[in-house]
């Protein structure tokens, strides 16, 4: 047995460290992680091995990367034993513990690292590319401009006179969020931002999930044989992250997400105290400037619209024009650079296509590669009944990368 395989090797994977994780991909052929990456493990592999010599030769500059929400682990920080995980942890789901990711002001729960599984990908091709990758993982369920404030105390303290920055989904808005916080130093000393599929106008998956329709929270629902709407008023309704990344009103106008009484009575109705809170998070966000980059997806079936029916539920249009979590016009920034690939939100972060085209945004500020704008009818789709949501999960795989995807 090599040192590596001998890394705590009583630990599931979901308790290993991103450290761990990726010496073991390198230097050997772990059955934990061939089980946990599946079909990903060999390609995955053999990246990880390539990039392992390539940390020695990290002349492009230095690259902060930053997960989307769901893509850092949270759980009990312990001194002795490794940590308490819980996200993502299926045993400790299954035990019923999803509870204690209610966000309290004295919860224990904290971000632990990276999620090792579609994020890989992309480490290790910056890396293999000669840039030095640096992951701020942080916990996604608390407000993005405190996450923003956190990333820039992060940036400040590294030793790089420069930094670029690469953001999946959530973590473009953080990104975001930490150019407004940061001072006219740290603000200076980021020269790039490449964001991919980030939601900068909203989401119509929070909704999904406030309404307990979104597939992650029937997942969790399943595994611990919980209701989802239970889980949501007991849980999810305690993160403002979710609430701060709600259709904004520049481009979402048939009614007003950020007023109570435009939201069924049942399943579950925010307070409007969290509404107006998300809705004066936004001023915490810096307007994009000549160092941003976006990566849209496209050509996924996604909900792009939503109208009430006379039950009082809201019902969703979906169409291809989005990466089935966010939609284009919710993705998509004025006066941003934007490339498009055909992709679904999560695959953004594998695809070695897009990678090489983050890698010549980092680079140059430009790049040929993928579309130069998106391929899709936007008027074509369908209306779509809650009871429709609530059956997906049942086709879905028990857990792994693609079924914990937002």
């Amino acid at each position: 047995m090599s040192d590596e395989q001998g890394v705590a090797e009583n630990r599931e994977p979901w308790e290993l460290s991103e450290y761990e994780v990726d010496r073991l991909l390198a230097t050997a052929d772990d059955p934990r992680l061939r089980r946990m990456f599946g079909a990903d493990y060999d390609e995955l592999r053999d990246l990880a091995r390539e990039a392992l010599p390539a940390t020695r030769r990290r002349d492009r500059g230095t690259v902060v990367f930053l997960p989307g929400i769901l893509g850092s682990s949270l759980g009990k920080p312990r001194a002795l034993f490794g940590n308490d995980t819980i996200w993502f942890d299926p045993v400790s789901i299954a035990m019923g513990d999803a509870p204690e990711l209610k966000l309290t002001e004295s919860s224990p729960v904290k971000s632990l690292g990276i999620v090792p599984l579609k994020h890989n990908f992309i480490r290790f091709r910056l890396t293999i590319a000669g840039f030095r990758v640096l992951s701020f993982h942080y916990d996604w369920r608390r407000s993005i401009p405190e996450l923003g404030k956190r990333l820039a105390e992060f940036i400040a303290a590294d030793r790089a006179d420069e930094v670029m920055i690469v953001a999946h989904s959530m973590g473009g808005l953080v990104s975001r969020a930490a150019l407004k916080a940061a001072s006219p130093k740290v603000r200076k000393k980021i020269k790039r931002i490449v964001m991919l599929g980030t939601p900068n106008h909203g989401s119509f998956s929070p909704v999904q999930v406030l309404q307990g329709l979104n597939s992650t929270v029937q997942l969790i629902g399943k595994i611990s044989r919980t209701d989802p709407v239970d889980l949501v008023k007991s849980t999810f309704s305690t993160f403002p992250s979710v609430y701060e990344m709600l259709p904004q009103p520049d481009v979402f106008d048939e009614f007003d997400l950020f007023d109570r009484q435009s939201w069924p009575t049942s399943p579950y109705r925010p307070t409007a105290a969290r509404l107006k809170a998300a809705q004066e998070a936004r001023a915490g966000l810096a307007d994009p400037d000549e160092r941003f980059r976006l990566i849209a997806g496209f050509g996924q079936p996604t909900v792009t619209h939503l109208r009430r029916a006379e039950s009082g539920e809201f019902e969703y249009f979906k169409s291809d024009s989005g990466d089935g979590t966010v939609p284009l016009q919710m993705c998509e920034l004025d006066e941003v650079p934007t490339r498009y690939a055909v992709s679904e939100h999560v695959d953004l972060l594998k695809h070695k296509e897009i990678a090489k085209a983050v890698i010549d945004l980092l680079r140059t500020g430009e790049t040929e590669r993928l579309h130069e704008r998106p391929e899709v009818s936007r008027k074509l789709g369908e209306w779509i009944e809650p009871e429709a949501f609530r059956t997906v999960v049942e086709s879905r795989r028990a857990w792994t990368a693609d079924a914990i995807a937002p």
